[in-house]
């Protein structure tokens, strides 16, 4: 097999190569090894989300950050949903006026 064959199953990519192709493609690197691997990418696990640790979060960004730029930035490090970052953050800078 020389080519590089891929399926899309729901939210998931699978991959099909040659060990040493898919190696160079997605690590940079090719090994000197024999075989053949398939690769599944698939979105990350759900983490349960600690309000207690956003709220930090928040209260430490929006020392130096916009409510709009906190909230943004505490979600995409948290993973917490943008809307509910944003409420938290305005709920919070409420409290320190």
């Amino acid at each position: 097999m020389t080519d590089t064959s891929s399926e899309k199953h729901g939210s998931l990519q699978a991959y099909n190569a040659p060990q040493r192709r898919l190696q160079g493609e997605f690590l940079g690197e090719v090994y000197l090894s024999e075989g053949e691997v398939t690769l599944v990418i698939g979105p990350p696990e759900p983490v349960e989300l600690d309000e207690t640790a956003l709220d930090d979060l928040l209260a430490d960004l929006l020392n130096t950050l916009s409510v709009k730029d906190a909230a943004t930035q505490a979600a995409e490090r948290t993973g917490a949903p943008r809307k509910l970052a944003y409420q938290r953050a305005l709920a919070i800078k409420q409290d320190k006026v």
